[in-house]
């Protein structure tokens, strides 16, 4: 046993196990592109931080004037129908837009600090079955909105193009075609 053992073991704990990973080198883009893609940046950030607010404010009207008074908010509570009329619903699906479009314009306004700064936006770690019902409702809608394409190819294979490939085709059992967008 080597009288230095135990100053090997030690040095070998100091030693840092996990590296930070290395940025790829970037590649150089032209000139034009980067202006384009910066351009429809710029474009896409103004329309949505100044357009759709306007578009807001045009068809709904000033979000402030929507809110009821004070008063009116026990008297509403106190009704036993009629709580849900088609002012009350639309009222509230424009305020629902409204603090939508504030998530979303705060969110993009972080992004773009992040980008000019090089300051990184901490990521939010939300609870475990918050986080499963999230990305479960995420993927669900993905595949909701994704085309299955056309059941009729799958269903009738085209027939060979020549008698010997028809000589030589053995029946291959085939997984039941989509019918519709996969439920999770």
């Amino acid at each position: 046993m080597s009288p230095d053992r135990g100053d090997r073991l030690a040095e070998y704990g100091a030693r840092v196990t996990v590296h930070p990973p290395h940025d790829p080198p970037r590649r150089r883009r032209s000139l034009s592109r980067s202006l384009t893609s910066a351009a429809r940046a710029v474009i896409g950030a103004g329309f949505f931080l100044a357009g759709v607010p306007a578009l807001l404010w045009l068809v709904g009207g000033n979000p402030v004037r929507r809110l009821p008074a004070w008063s009116q908010i026990p008297d509403w509570f106190e009704r036993s129908s009629g709580r849900f009329t088609p002012d009350v619903l639309i009222g509230a699906a424009f305020w629902v837009m409204w603090l939508l479009w504030g998530v979303f314009a705060l969110l993009l306004l972080a992004e773009i600090l992040a980008g000019l700064t090089r300051w990184r936006v901490p990521a939010l770690r939300l609870p475990a079955p918050l986080h499963r019902l999230v990305f479960g409702l995420a993927g669900t809608a993905a595949l909701a909105v994704t085309p299955a394409g056309p059941l009729g190819r799958v269903a009738n294979p085209d027939p060979p193009s020549t008698p010997v490939a028809a000589a030589e085709h053995a029946d291959v059992p085939r997984q039941a075609a989509a019918r519709g967008p996969a439920i999770i």
